[in-house]
């Protein structure tokens, strides 16, 4: 088996996804190991296939490093996705602010739904700052979380400008979470005086409703002065990731051995296609359906029910005189046939 290397200096996973991976679930083992090929290994799954995922869609969600009082700045949500859930996460929507550089305008051509969302979210107090500079965060208040995700370049002149200003931005304790699959974001971030704490395996289960481009990626999390190693205080509810921890994945929730990877044939497919259509077939048992039907004064449809109809009809007219088949001639008045005939 190869493996691509996997940085995991202060690399921490929640330990609902390690006891999801340790059950055998394939994309929370994937979310930990991240890169596993080979032919003992099984092929990695959506993330909707977790269990969580499934038991979650209708729940709260759950962000681990953010608490409901806080109060949160979220950098170039432009979808506005992230700011929808975190809305119905935090305890007070006044305490959630959003910064973007883009504009008003430009986000509601590419989303014309997006004029209805802004207002019905700024009626519920969330704070919208269009065509804001990241240079200068800290205009717009002082927050305990800055939460920047998916961020595709790691270059100083992306993340410079906003390393450079958001440590006047952050409260005391406060912390930048910023979700990327580039590590080098701690190098960036480290020019700038910002320290990086350590990281936290993404796991999008927490939260099914927030839409992604990608989940292989992890959060990491800065903060304005070093505070030391990152501990369990920091990090709650997790635990570190170490190369024992995903040699032990790999083994256990990733091997073939440990899963059903027989393929069906087709006859076999088809016949538990036709089984479950069977079964999502809804069947009505009447016991007395022609008195149902004239009770409720319903006309019954389908081949089978015009069937019973004619032998019923058939049944009735024995012993009664057929009606004649003989064609009456027509009326005629001046060579055609007259009206009302």
């Amino acid at each position: 088996m190869t493996m691509a290397t996997r940085d995991l200096e202060q690399l921490y996973v929640a330990t609902k996804t390690l006891e999801c991976a340790r059950k055998k679930c394939v994309p929370c083992g994937y979310k930990i190991v991240v890169h596993a090929r080979g032919d003992d290994t099984v092929l990695n799954q959506r993330p909707e296939l977790c269990p969580r995922f499934k038991a979650a869609v209708d729940s709260t969600p759950v962000f681990p490093l953010v608490e409901t009082q806080m109060k949160v700045l979220l950098v170039h949500d432009d979808g506005l996705a992230l700011t929808s859930v975190l809305k119905g996460y935090l305890s007070d929507p006044h305490h959630l602010s959003i910064a973007t550089a883009v504009p008003k305008a430009q986000i509601v051509k590419a989303c014309p739904d997006a004029t209805k969302r802004i207002k019905k979210l700024e009626l519920q107090g969330v704070k919208f700052h269009f065509e804001a500079d990241v240079a200068s965060l800290s205009e717009y208040g002082q927050f305990d979380r800055v939460i920047w995700n998916f961020v595709e370049s790691a270059t100083s002149s992306t993340l410079g400008p906003f390393f450079a200003s958001v440590g006047t931005a952050l409260a005391p304790n406060g912390q930048v979470h910023l979700t990327t699959k580039t590590p080098g974001v701690v190098a960036v971030a480290a020019a700038h005086g910002l320290v990086h704490v350590g990281s936290l395996v993404f796991d999008r289960s927490f939260c099914p409703s927030y839409k992604v481009p990608y989940s292989d990626c992890d959060t990491f999390v800065f903060e304005a002065k070093a505070t030391g190693t990152a501990s369990t205080a920091a990090f709650p509810d997790t635990v570190p990731v170490t190369a024992t921890l995903v040699d032990a994945i790999v083994s256990t929730c990733l091997a073939k051995s440990n899963h059903d990877t027989t393929k069906l044939t087709k006859a076999a497919m088809k016949k538990a296609r036709l089984a479950l259509l069977q079964k999502k077939k809804q069947t009505v048992d009447v016991p007395y359906e022609k008195e149902y039907f004239d009770l409720m004064n319903l006309k019954p449809k389908g081949k089978k029910h015009k069937v019973k109809r004619k032998q019923e009809y058939e049944a009735n007219q024995e012993g009664k005189e057929r009606p004649s088949k003989r064609v009456l001639p027509h009326r005629m008045e001046n060579g055609k046939r007259k009206k009302g005939w």
